[in-house]
């Protein structure tokens, strides 16, 4: 296992991920492909660095496991090329810096326009969605085009007010008479 900075209260719980046993229910198979690292011009990275911002403000990141989940986690340090990150369980573990990938505030949860976003990545459109799903709001939008995940029960986002609504724009949820009453009079 790597040296850790002796003043981390985190010293003695880190796990690499290298090292770290498997638990079992990892497919073999599904290991995720490593990300790919980008070179920058001295001046580029000078400014697009932003590692030690988050570090100090421990800002939360999407770490992939090998079995493909994404999990958010809080970055605690980076040093050099290695983080240490904290789990929803507590778990904290040492990766590669260049495996995690950004997640946005708090504050953009459950966005009706994934355009709003400001990373717009996998595990944070899938997050938003899931988000949205778990509160019954089953449409989003992305820019012009509308996200529909089926609910499997009955909702009650259909019927003649909500009609009216759309037509008189007193609702501008994404919702599928939205998009029918634009498409209607962009035709017109």
């Amino acid at each position: 296992m790597d040296q850790v900075n002796e003043d981390s209260p985190y010293g003695m719980n880190v796990v690499s991920i290298e090292d770290r046993p498997s638990s079992g229910d990892e497919d073999s198979d599904s290991v995720a492909p490593p990300v790919p690292s980008v070179s920058a011009s001295r001046n580029e990275h000078r400014w697009g660095d932003t590692n030690s911002y988050a570090a100090k403000k421990k800002l939360q990141s999407w770490f992939q496991h090998p079995n493909g989940k994404w999990e958010l986690a809080k970055i605690l340090s980076i040093s050099g090329t290695k983080s240490i990150i904290a789990l929803p369980d507590e778990k904290v573990l040492k990766v590669q810096t260049e495996s995690l990938v950004p997640a946005n505030p708090d504050i953009l949860d459950g966005v009706d326009d994934l355009i709003q976003l400001s990373y717009l990545n996998e595990p944070s459109v899938l997050y938003n969605l899931q988000y949205r799903y778990n509160q019954n709001m089953i449409y989003t939008k992305a820019g012009p085009v509308l996200v529909a995940i089926n609910p499997f029960k009955k909702v009650p986002l259909y019927g003649n007010e909500y009609i009216d609504a759309y037509k008189r724009k007193t609702n501008e949820n994404p919702h599928v008479y939205a998009i029918t009453d634009t498409t209607i009079w962009e035709m017109i």
